[in-house]
Order: structure tokens, then sequence, then C-alpha cells
């Protein structure tokens, strides 16, 4: 999918964090809906970047569309009213990119608490977030349904201490799994999976690929997963180190509204 001047056009960029303790990997579930070609699959937390609404968070990097997911998915508004720098997440909150969500009525006090408290273990100390790797996908159909796309992904990975798992597993067993947004609107899960029970699992968006690709890098939270998701094929993109969003440019990648 190139670009008249040679470069290669990515949809979005989507960012997540995979938080982890001992050999248990913290994932999102996706609802039983078999219009959506990922039913049941695993996720990783996070969402994505585009043009159209977050024309500004393109110009910074995929940690803070990470972050920026993450709070919005456990309730959490991230950024001030006047939009600007958030202290207690430690990075840059673009203008267009402030966390939106209201809770629905059937979401109650106590739920959102929850959420919320899951959210400052992931996201509150942006020190512990470490960069994973970056790649490019194609998503074909029927994954799509129309037309196959580009999109651009980062991971990064997210150490949980004894006292933050077992934080994280009281609510989960609490909330029988149902803790993020996503879980509410789209009837998903979230839940620990065991790195041998994940081996047999179907993931969305080629997650599968990607932490294959990270196992096999060498990289300590990468998992060899048998890819079953025959409808996306996905590369490692070449970066130094961490990469900004303009060095993902760099690499002569555009995102679709540049």
């Amino acid at each position: 999918m190139q670009t008249p001047n040679g470069t290669q056009r990515l949809n979005h960029h989507a960012a997540t964090i995979l938080p982890w303790y001992e050999d248990r990997f913290l994932l999102e579930r996706k609802g039983p809906d078999p219009a959506f070609y990922f039913e049941n699959a695993l996720n990783i937390f996070g969402g994505s970047a585009t043009n159209e609404q977050h024309r500004a968070e393109l110009q910074t990097s995929p940690r803070v569309t990470a972050i920026r997911e993450v709070g919005e998915e456990t309730y959490l508004q991230i950024a001030t009213e006047e939009g600007g720098y958030t202290r207690e997440f430690g990075y840059e909150v673009m203008e267009d990119s402030r966390a939106a969500w209201t809770a629905p009525p059937e979401v109650s006090a106590q739920m959102q608490h929850d959420a919320e408290k899951l959210g400052r273990i992931l996201i509150g100390d942006p020190e512990k977030i470490t960069y994973a790797g970056s790649f490019v996908a194609r998503i074909d159909p029927p994954a799509m349904k129309r037309r196959p796309i580009q999109v651009g992904f980062s991971i990064y990975t997210r150490p949980l201490d004894t006292r933050e798992f077992e934080h994280i597993q009281d609510i989960l067993t609490r909330r029988n799994g149902k803790v993020t947004t996503d879980n509410v609107k789209y009837d998903g899960r979230t839940e620990f999976v065991a790195r041998t029970d994940m081996q047999h699992e179907r993931f969305a968006w080629g997650y599968d690929h990607m932490l294959s690709m990270l196992h096999e890098d060498g990289h300590p939270k990468g998992v060899r997963i048998r890819n079953l998701e025959t409808a996306v094929a996905a590369l490692r993109m070449e970066t130094a180190g961490e990469p900004t969003y303009n060095d993902i440019r760099a690499l002569g990648f555009t995102y679709k509204g540049d």
C-alpha cells in the first residue's frame, strides 16, 4: 500500500501496554459478537491514534497514545480542563486527545472506582512502562469487511509486583472480569492468561505474530504463539530504540491524513 511518493501508508497507529506477573499476562478478551471477526479473541490494553481525532498526538509518540488509551479504558480523566501537562501521569496530554469517557448509568460508582484503581496501577508510574517493539501489520478481509489496511503497532510492557497482581486479581474476581470501558460496551472480559495457555488462544489484530517476534528477538516478555490468525500479517519496524511518530515517518511511513 504505497503512496505516490513511495512511502507506506498506515491507516492509524495502535499503541498498547502488556502487564505481566511471573508467567501470567493481563489481557482483554473480546466479546462474543459473531459479526466481529475477532470474537472471543485476546487483545492487549490500549488503542489507536488517527489524524481524524488525534492530529496533535500523532506529532508526539506511541507512548502518549498507549497511556491515554489505558486511561480512557479505566475511566480516568487524564487531561486537565485546559489540556496541557498532567503531572500525575508524567506526560503531555494534547488538546485533541482528552479522555472524555462518561460512565453509563449501568456502571456503579464502585465499579468505576475499581476500574480507576486498575488504571492507576498500570499507568500511574510511567517509568515502569517499558518499550518492547513496533510493527506494521496488513489486515485483510474478512478481518476488515471491505478492503485491507495497514496499521502501525507499538507494544509496551508493565511488570507487576506481587501486591499489584493481588490487587488486580481481587478486582477481576469481584467484577467477574468486567472492569474496563470496553468490557462494559462490548461484553468482554479482563483476565490473566498463563504463558502456556496463550499457545492455544486466538488473538485480535495480529498480536500473536507480534508477541512471537518479540520472543524471537530475545525480549523477556515476548511469547512464542502459534500464529492462528491468517487474516493478519505483521513485520517488525527497525527502530533505534523507542520511536516517536516522526521517527516512524522517517522509516518511510505516512499516516492517513498526513
